[in-house]
């Protein structure tokens, strides 16, 4: 293929050559037959063959870009920088069309795909952002959809749902990872874990009624980063007092 390709481009330099010669004869005998120095059949002779070399480097010219189009297909180029992670084909294999060669993926470009139930798809929305913890990680990373298919899987009557998620040096295509979907919203009484303390089994906090300190024994649910939930035993806006200060009290 490379051989073919210079050999079309040796015949259009030769082509381009006559080319320049036919002009200036085609010019000479028109300035000639102006000065009816030279017949008519000189003049459309000379013209013909001007015009036929310049058809014949156009055809050439079509001939280059096909033989450069073929040439083409003996490299294959990613559409993308990417990471390849299996390898179907060694050196010197024929590359057909539909033959696997390399699996690649964009480590920019990752994507979660999860199938969501459809009572809670159906309030989701494109470009909506997501919780999404990769579980082996131990890592939270927002998730922002992308796509949601349009049509149920009746077995399981849940839905396809695509988000981007950020690049991470750590992430790899086939983890396993937790979208959180929003149900809905409650309020909820929480108090600073420092400010529990423990008597036995009862949780107790310290809750300042006027100006006297009051130990007051509260139930305790869910555990959030750094604040627990209180089920019962205080209400909203009592003050707590933190257990280290009760000394100076």
């Amino acid at each position: 293929m490379r051989a073919n390709t210079a050999q079309v481009r040796a015949n259009i330099r030769a082509i381009k050559a006559r080319l320049l010669e036919a002009k200036s004869n085609f010019t000479r005998i028109k300035n000639l037959y102006a000065s009816e120095s030279a017949t008519k059949a000189d003049f459309d002779g000379a013209a013909a063959n001007y015009e036929s070399i310049k058809a014949q480097l156009a055809s050439a010219r079509q001939a280059l870009q096909g033989s450069a189009t073929v040439l083409s297909y003996s490299k294959i180029v990613a559409p993308f920088s990417a990471r390849v992670t299996d390898k179907f084909a060694e050196a010197g294999d024929l590359a057909s069309p539909g033959l696997k060669l390399l699996t690649l993926y964009n480590p920019e470009l990752l994507r979660i795909d999860a199938n969501v139930r459809e009572s809670l798809a159906l309030s989701l929305k494109i470009g909506q952002t997501l919780k999404t913890k990769i579980v082996a990680l131990n890592l939270n990373i927002p998730a922002i959809i992308e796509e949601i298919v349009p049509a149920a899987d009746p077995g399981a009557r849940s839905f396809l749902i695509k988000a981007k998620v950020n690049s991470h040096p750590q992430l790899h295509p086939g983890m396993f990872a937790k979208i959180q979907i929003p149900t809905g919203k409650h309020l909820q009484l929480s108090v600073p874990i420092n400010y529990i303390r423990q008597i036995g089994q009862l949780d107790m906090v310290w809750v300042l009624e006027g100006s006297i300190p009051v130990r007051r024994f509260i139930r305790t649910g869910q555990q959030s980063m750094e604040q627990v939930m209180v089920i019962s035993g205080l209400n909203p806006g009592e003050k707590l007092i933190d257990p280290k200060d009760i000394k100076n009290l």
